[in-house]
């Protein structure tokens, strides 16, 4: 009898083992099920993103600014917190001179990344646009605190500057970026409006100086021959 009982317990723990074992299978199979569908939807998600990215580049590039946002925003649904279509999306409302719903773009952005350099810029372009010199130059501060080398920013604050007779600081402004232009920058309005501000100083030889560099840049354009017979 005591044999049987303790073959009994034997086969008892053996058949536990078993369950155990194959409950545990059951749990890794499962898991790797799960693994293999959230790669696979992560996988044809990003294509779908990348895709409506694409053809919102795409219908910007050819005008087709409804078109554009369509896509772009079906690209926001599936995420909602992706950076370039937000900024891609905010500069083809621009384009269609949707600038509330622009500047609106722009301000999620900065919720998202509170620094984005470029929605700073772009915002800046757009109030300065306005009017509101003032809301301009305190959005350039922050995005060339964060980036100095900002180019576009720095000749942006420049031409702010010469607006608003602040002569000095837009003659730094051009000179750096002059010093710390990027390779194909367009340097066109940067020697356009130093040749201004050394005008408006009565600094004449200076201003012929930057004028003929702009000039040789765009040898047809009138306002510069104009200038330059007058000076």
């Amino acid at each position: 009898m005591k044999k049987i009982k303790k073959i009994s317990k034997g086969k008892v723990k053996e058949s536990s083992l078993n369950q155990l074992l194959i409950i545990a299978v059951f749990i890794i199979l499962t898991i790797l099920s799960l693994i293999i569908v959230l790669k696979t939807y992560s996988f044809y998600r990003g294509k779908r993103i990348s895709a409506s990215l694409e053809d919102g580049k795409n219908y910007y590039k050819q005008g087709e600014y409804r078109g554009s946002i369509d896509a772009l925003k079906k690209g926001l649904k599936l995420d909602s917190n992706n950076l370039e279509i937000m900024l891609l999306l905010g500069r083809v409302y621009e384009a269609a001179g949707r600038t509330d719903e622009a500047k609106e773009t722009y301000r999620e952005v900065l919720e998202v990344e509170t620094k984005n350099e470029e929605s700073l810029y772009r915002l800046s372009v757009i109030y300065s646009s306005e009017g509101n010199i003032d809301e301009s130059l305190n959005l350039l501060e922050i995005a060339l605190t964060e980036n100095p080398d900002f180019i576009s920013a720095r000749l942006l604050r420049a031409q702010l500057y010469l607006e608003t007779d602040a002569l000095e600081k837009a003659e730094e402004e051009f000179i750096y970026v002059i010093e710390n232009k990027p390779y194909g920058f367009d340097m066109f309005s940067v020697y356009f409006g130093l040749g201004q501000v050394y005008f408006e100083s009565s600094k004449n030889d200076k201003a012929r100086e930057y004028w003929e560099k702009a000039l040789d840049i765009r040898p047809d354009d009138e306002k510069i021959k104009k200038l330059l017979e007058h000076i």
